[in-house]
């Protein structure tokens, strides 16, 4: 009776036999379909041995034949399926850094089992994550399972490298906006690639960078190194530039109207920076005379009722916010000649 069977490939000494109608008559197996197989038994008996070291399709037959030359025969079909070839990739092999196994297996039929067995934890997800906190060397396998049962495994050994360490500090420690040259000294672990975010998206890629900062405050700085292993590190420091008052208020104005020396007040760097201003002028005997909240608003040396103030000496105060909102107060006399 014919029949149908399914191997894996590779499958040896797989054991054949029939019961044939007498077993006087000539026998005889053959393959009438696939080429590859190999009779390890005899092919002149009710009984043999093949072993399929390949895949395929196969037809194999039986036949017997009497003593009168008449001949019967049966078939019998047979699969050779190939076997899976269990694979994977990761990238990072560093302390710490979660590991991602891709598995890239092949195989001609849908797989049925998959499981990592890794530093002898097993896993049957298909793809699988991993956290090394050591360096050193870790064995790996794969094994894989297809809807015929065939079957593989891969094995490695993975190593995992230590990280390299990031540092960095800069010169001067306290820049400021009249010193806003910032000298940054890489710390970090020889033969690593540097990557500087700067702020303000001002990046870099010296090693030991130098920048300008031209604006007061707080800056956060990022050092990111990588080695030729692909391990990384990075660290993350925080800069203060601080903002320099520098302003000058002049002792005496001649509001005379000749174009020179006709206005008061402050003059100085980036004042246009300051959060807040205020100025105030009064006379000897407190009477306030002008004041102003604006920077490019100066006095002209008259009263509030717009008359000319009289040649005095007047005292002023002026309150400044800077950049940073820190409240200062300034104070002076100034004489006024006309």
């Amino acid at each position: 009776m014919g029949q149908s069977i399914h191997l894996c490939e590779g499958d040896s000494l797989q054991e054949y036999w029939v019961i044939p109608s007498d077993v006087a008559n000539a026998m005889q197996w053959d393959f009438i379909v696939g080429n590859g197989a190999q009779f390890i038994g005899t092919q002149n008996t009710s009984q043999t041995i093949i072993d399929f070291p390949l895949a395929g399709t196969y037809v194999l037959q039986f036949s017997e034949t009497n003593q009168y030359g008449c001949i019967g025969a049966v078939t019998l079909d047979i699969v050779v399926h190939s076997l899976p070839a269990p694979s994977f990739t990761y990238e990072t092999q560093c302390v710490g850094q979660p590991i991602s196994f891709q598995n890239t297996t092949t195989a001609s039929s849908a797989l049925e089992l998959i499981q990592w067995e890794i530093n002898g934890l097993i896993d049957t997800s298909y793809h699988t994550v991993r956290t090394f906190l050591q360096e050193g060397l870790y064995p790996i396998s794969l094994y894989v399972e297809d809807e015929w049962g065939c079957s593989s495994t891969y094995s490695e050994l993975l190593e995992i490298y230590p990280n390299p360490e990031s540092d960095f500090y800069f010169s001067p420690s306290n820049p400021s906006t009249t010193d806003p040259l910032v000298q940054f000294i890489n710390l970090s672990s020889p033969n690593t690639q540097a990557s500087w975010d700067l702020g303000y998206n001002n990046f870099s890629t010296i090693w030991s960078p130098v920048h300008t900062y031209e604006n007061a405050g707080w800056h956060d700085v990022q050092l990111k190194i990588e080695d030729n292993n692909g391990c990384k590190d990075s660290i993350q420091k925080s800069i203060l530039v601080k903002s320099d008052l520098l302003f000058y208020v002049p002792d005496a104005f001649t509001p005379n109207g000749d174009g020179y020396n006709d206005m008061f007040g402050p003059e100085g760097f980036e004042m246009d920076k300051w959060q807040s201003y205020h100025l105030k002028v009064w006379s000897q005997w407190g009477e306030l005379i002008f004041e102003s909240t604006d920077v490019n608003q100066l006095w002209d040396g008259k009263t509030k009722s717009s008359l000319y103030a009289a040649s005095d000496t007047y005292v002023w105060s002026i309150r400044i916010n800077d950049e940073l909102g820190k409240q200062t107060h300034h104070t002076g006399t100034v004489n006024l000649l006309r």
